[in-house]
């Protein structure tokens, strides 16, 4: 699972990945430390438990990157990237990346 973490990183504009369990533990990160993984964790499952609803994707920006989360059956997959990247292309990238990530649970 972790070198599926590791491809995400091959693009320029990702600076990390976390994947997560749906209710917020930390199962896998690249490029994150793991405290900063295990807050992001936590806090973006908060963030769907508190607006009562999980959709398949959300995100979170800033001037400085943002935060990208697409959820799946098992699994949430968590990107950071730069600013100003086209919310389709990386909502692509990530839906691949997650259905590679739960294919690997399943195996």
């Amino acid at each position: 699972m972790h070198g599926r973490l590791l491809d995400l990183l091959e693009y320029r504009v990702v600076l990390g990945a976390v994947v997560t369990t749906p209710d917020g533990l930390l199962v896998a990160a690249a490029a994150v430390p793991d405290d900063d993984a295990e807050l992001i964790a936590a806090t973006t499952a908060a963030r769907e438990e508190r607006e009562g609803h999980n959709p398949d994707y959300w995100d979170a920006s800033s001037e400085h990157g943002s935060l990208r989360v697409v959820c799946g059956g098992d699994v949430r997959l968590i990107v950071l990237t730069e600013p100003d990247i086209v919310e389709p292309i990386m909502r692509e990238l990530m839906d691949e990346h997650l259905r590679g990530l739960e294919a690997a649970i399943y195996a």
